[in-house]
């Protein structure tokens, strides 16, 4: 083999080398020139073979800044290149046609149309990078498009290997292309950074250059990319889970990294919790993983019955590896049964009234399998703008599906009820107030089962309801007499606007205790009167008037009709001289504290927000206030031009004004300026803008004409993006300048 004393840089040779073990060969076995650039000065050296004898080299520089060990050659990118002179170590014109280039190359960003890293005299293998997008291309006769980026300014490995009839290109240890060419010779000189002819020169450094007179592979290549990585491959098996049901498990033994031999063991079942014979065939024999590839799979038969039973496991155990190690020898599968025992819940209530505010945790309602996001306890307002409640409906606490980014679009959640037993009820009804604010809005279901796996949507309803609380009310007739089971389903809609809400449950039944109470003439406690309903209606007859209970218990119920004239939460009600008293001594109505001044009989009554406070006029309190020079709306939105207003202030039409203050209620972006803010590479937000045609973090124009615009939010996204823009422009200055400074050697 001739090896002169001194050569530039990097690569190719073939010869033929039939690898037959299956680990990565030590990597110096048919090296046949290697570029480190450790040489402080003077020409190019390499102590293994070829150089072009040159002393001085025009646009190269050596850097002490190397890849591998301390130093590299930079390219200018305008005259700077290598040329290693044709000899038998790098030119093959007979079979057989092997080689292997590899080195670490940094491209600085300011590459041409393509320029060339490394290529022959004929234009055989050339290896080529630039474009608007730093790709990576490839010659063997014609040219290829791998669709690799470069990232610009950091080390990328690359090699390049021939068997005589296939091209493939590593990038940092791994395969990305394969091009098919069959006995394709090499002649002539070996060029890097550069076409023969002296021309499309590349920028940037390159370190480590070597070449082989041999194919490497995968292993070998893995080996040059991360020294370490080329070793014995690690056998393991993944624990899996199945269904009685599926009829199959399937396992699956997988390697560490590739091999260049096959891979081959023996594998054996055993008993768990779960037996053969009755919950899976045992089953035992060899396995083998294919040369080049990362694992097998195996199937073990799972075997259905009829019997309801728990969980049941298990064991799928390697032994005895042929050219790999055992990492983790033993997988477990987890048998599910699906035979249907009957409703399986957390708790079964069948003491009535119920109820349930969400205000201890944990309470009667969880979260469950089988959806895609969780239902949250939550106190005070939720996270997003414009979607969900400001409060809980009730006391403090309420549970809402939060539909932030990952949780949209169409992302289920499921909020998991008791059972209630209604065994000799002659009527239920389940109360619940819901929340389902946002233009974005999804659906809530409420949904019934008897058997667990069934189950029937009793009540559903679809997009923005408006930012209030609002109460629906659900026969439960169907399903007297037995034991349902109660969920909420929410699905998130298409944006982060659709917080939905549940708050306030009951379920109240009749019957069952007794009988219907027909008349009552006095009476000192509480009484309960089993009354028929026709329809929703509660019919009285003979002239008779029911009067609410008198005495200290809160009265929750406010109807027309009950001894109260009016009703509803929020509107106002006239007491009766049976209920004055009783609402005074209770301090309580519908769950809402009473005013301080006692009412008297036929007073009028009216919620204001807070709570209900006596009224001199039929109207009730008066929304507007004053104080001073100032003017105070008390409650509810007020609306200009429009009916439905959907804020505390909505305007239908334009607004004329010197001056607008909007508070931040996102933080101001000067975090930007702070030291280890990463921007997105040119090539990254190039990227970005061609498959989304707008900027990161600004909402796109659909999204504006459907959702509007919060004024804080995109003016801080705007403030972000002129903060980045300024670092691009500085940092566009400084490799301006650096430019002009360079100095050129001249010829």
């Amino acid at each position: 083999m001739n090896k002169p004393l001194t050569k530039i840089l990097v690569f190719f040779v073939f010869c033929f080398v039939a690898i037959q073990s299956g680990f990565a060969q030590d990597i110096t076995t048919g090296l046949v020139a290697h570029y480190n650039f450790e040489n402080t000065s003077g020409a190019v050296v390499d102590e293994t073979g070829n150089n072009n004898g040159s002393t001085s080299l025009t646009g190269v520089n050596r850097v002490g800044s190397g890849r591998d060990g301390t130093n590299a050659f930079q390219f200018d990118g305008a005259n700077g290149y290598i040329n290693i002179p044709a000899s038998s170590d790098i030119n093959h014109t007979q079979s057989p046609f092997n080689f292997t280039l590899a080195y670490w190359v940094k491209s600085d960003g300011s590459q041409g149309s393509y320029d060339r890293v490394s290529g022959f005299t004929g234009f055989d293998y050339e290896v080529a990078v630039g474009g608007t997008t730093n790709e990576l291309k490839v010659y063997n006769g014609a040219w290829h498009s791998t669709g690799y980026q470069l990232t610009y300014n950091t080390w990328t490995h690359i090699a390049t290997t021939y068997d005589g009839a296939t091209f493939k290109i590593y990038v940092d240890g791994s395969l990305i292309q394969s091009y098919a060419r069959t006995n394709r010779a090499l002649t002539g000189n070996l060029f890097l950074a550069s076409t023969y002819t002296g021309g499309e020169n590349f920028d940037g450094v390159i370190d480590d250059a070597r070449m082989y007179n041999r194919t490497l592979t995968a292993a070998d290549i893995a080996e040059l990319y991360s020294p370490g990585s080329g070793s014995t491959p690690t056998l393991s098996v993944n624990d899996i889970s199945v269904n009685e049901g599926d009829g199959t498990a399937t396992f699956t033994i997988s390697m560490n990294q590739t091999s260049s031999q096959v891979v081959s063991g023996n594998y054996a079942t055993s008993n768990s919790t779960a037996t053969s014979g009755s919950d899976y065939t045992a089953k035992s024999g060899s396995f083998n993983i294919p040369i080049g590839q990362l694992n097998t799979t195996m199937n073990v038969t799972i075997l259905d019955d009829a019997i309801v039973e728990t969980d049941e496991t298990f064991n799928f155990t390697i032994s005895n590896p042929t050219n790999a190690t055992i990492n983790d020898a033993t997988g477990v599968c987890t048998i599910s049964d699906n035979d249907v025992a009957g409703l399986s819940c957390s708790s079964t209530v069948s003491t009535f009234p119920y109820s349930e505010g969400f205000e201890s945790s944990p309470n009667t309602w969880e979260n469950t399998t089988g959806d895609d996001t969780d239902w949250t306890r939550k106190t005070g307002s939720t996270p997003s703008p414009s979607t969900g409640p400001a409060s809980a409906q009730e006391g403090s606490y309420y549970f809402y599906v939060e539909s932030s980014s990952p949780n949209y679009p169409s992302k289920t959640a499921i909020l998991s009820g008791p059972c209630f037993d209604l065994t000799g009820k002659s009527s239920a009804n389940f109360s619940f107030y819901y929340h389902m604010y946002g233009s974005g809005m999804g659906t809530l279901s409420l949904e019934a089962s008897t058997d667990g796996t069934n189950w029937n949507s009793l009540w559903s309803l679809s997009g923005d309801q408006g930012d209030s609380w609002i109460q629906e009310t659900v026969n439960l007739s169907s399903y007297l007499n037995n034991t349902v089971h109660l969920r909420f389903f929410g699905t998130t809609g298409s944006s982060y606007r659709s917080d939905m809400s549940v708050d306030n449950l009951s379920l109240i039944t009749e019957g069952g205790s007794g009988g219907a109470v027909n008349s009552v003439n006095s009476y000192t406690g509480n009484v309960q009167l089993n009354l028929g309903l026709s329809g929703d209606n509660l019919s009285i007859s003979g002239g008779n008037t029911i009067n609410m209970p008198y005495g200290n218990s809160d009265i929750t119920t406010v109807t027309a009709g009950t001894g109260l004239s009016g009703g509803g939460s929020s509107g106002s009600v006239t007491l009766n001289a049976e209920n004055s008293s009783a609402i005074w001594n209770a301090n309580k109505l519908q769950g809402k504290t009473v005013s301080a001044t006692p009412p008297s009989t036929n007073q009028v009554l009216k919620y204001n927000g807070t709570e209900w406070v006596p009224s001199t006029d039929e109207l009730g309190t008066s929304l507007w206030s004053e104080s001073g020079s100032n003017i105070f709306f008390n409650t509810g939105n007020v609306a200009i031009g429009t009916s439905a207003p959907d804020q505390k202030l909505t305007v239908a039409g334009k607004i004329h004004a010197e001056e607008v203050i909007v508070d931040l209620n996102v933080p101001a972006p000067d975090y930007v300026f702070e030291k280890g803010y990463e921007l997105h590479s040119i090539t990254e937000l190039e990227n970005f803008l061609k498959q989304n045609n707008h900027l990161p973090d600004i909402p796109s124009a659909k999204a504006m004409e459907t959702d509007g615009i919060n004024l804080s939010e995109i003016n801080m996204m705007l403030l972000k993006r002129i903060e980045e823009l300024t670092l691009y422009i500085i940092d566009q200055e400084k490799r301006i300048k650096s430019i002009e400074n360079r100095k050129i050697p001249q010829k």
